[in-house]
């Protein structure tokens, strides 16, 4: 059962590790980048990277709740006496938050980004692609793409913070 324990926790971290660099690549690589290209340019390559990053978030997503299931039952954590009324699980209970909101932003990001940057800039840009690629500043949907961005790797650092606690 050990050993079992063992590969759970090292699956869960690498997959941590993915979702979280995956976080990171975007904020600091791709996001700068295609900011300072033509709006023409952006869709189809944030398109096809968030699709492919996405699905890979998604195995990582699914491999994260099942190693994480597998390892609070070999903690003990099932049992609410422990849960509850042990530091270990108390921290774990606090991780737990930064996690919800990791999940909740990882479903909710693509309805908010439409949500946020559908209606004024398609009519800004109805009438000619030039129009587009001559803007210059920060739309809405840009806004909202690093805000969600940001908040995402501040929860997964406070999450892996947690988690390092509950190792020591």
């Amino acid at each position: 059962m050990y050993q079992l324990h063992i590969l759970a926790t090292w699956l869960h971290i690498i997959s941590a590790i993915y979702w979280l660099g995956a976080i990171f690549f975007i904020l600091t690589a791709l996001g700068p980048v295609l900011r300072k290209q033509p709006s023409i340019v952006v869709p189809p390559i944030m398109t096809g990277v968030h699709r492919r990053v996405r699905r890979n978030v998604l195995v990582a997503i699914i491999v994260f709740v099942i190693t994480g299931v597998f390892n609070m039952y070999y903690r003990g954590l099932f049992d609410p006496e422990v849960l509850f009324r042990s530091t270990y699980g108390r921290i774990f209970l606090f991780k737990m938050l930064p996690v919800t909101v990791m999940f909740t932003l990882y479903f909710s990001a693509p309805y908010l980004m439409k949500r946020f940057s559908s209606n004024d800039e398609k009519d800004e840009c109805k009438e000619s692609v030039a129009c587009c690629e001559m803007e210059e500043g920060h739309k809405p949907g840009n806004k909202v793409f690093a805000v969600l961005h940001v908040v995402a790797l501040a929860c997964g650092l406070l999450a892996v913070f947690l988690g390092v606690l509950l190792r020591g």
